[in-house]
């Protein structure tokens, strides 16, 4: 039999529990007060569009409606590269469309940085109540004559972290 506490219990060190926990709401995956973490699809240099410097690229998969956005990052799995002098940096911001920083603003040179989590400056329409958001990723080419054909070996997931937000009632 399961010994129940009304009072609050604190845990000082590691806790293991061997069963299951139940937890209001039901499941912390379903949980409206806590964090999660979004991940898109990779977006590659299959996505650029060559002759061009900068391109806003729909980030692949479906991003949850009714969230307060907290945070946002990139994560490379490659050694960004440019094949040719004239394009010397590649830089990248994450929004909306009308707000294409409001995730996260355009911020280190993605050219050689290898591969690893990328973190810009804050967005502007962070922690604040998103209904629906197709998320863009802006890829900005800068050099003698940029031109995102130049990049190869792109390769960039977009993670956020965000609350659900239930009902008011």
């Amino acid at each position: 039999m399961a010994t129940r506490y009304d009072d609050a219990i604190t845990f000082t060190g590691p806790v293991t529990f061997t069963g299951s926990v139940t937890t209001t709401p039901s499941s912390p995956a379903s949980a409206s007060f806590m964090v999660k973490r979004w991940v898109s699809g990779a977006i590659t240099q299959a996505n650029l569009v060559g002759a061009q410097a900068s391109q806003s690229v729909a980030v692949p998969g479906t991003f949850p409606t009714n969230v307060v956005p907290l945070g946002a990052y990139l994560v490379t799995t490659a050694d960004t590269t440019s094949s040719s002098g004239d394009t010397t940096s590649l830089t990248a911001s994450l929004g909306v469309s009308g707000s294409t920083q409001g995730y996260l603003a355009a911020g280190l040179n993605l050219i050689g940085a290898g591969a690893g989590r990328r973190m810009n400056l804050a967005g502007t329409i962070l922690g604040g109540f998103r209904g629906v958001d197709s998320l863009l990723l802006t890829l900005t080419a800068t050099g003698g004559s940029p031109d995102l054909a130049d990049i190869s070996a792109l390769a960039i997931r977009v993670v956020v972290l965000y609350v659900e937000v239930s009902a008011e009632t």
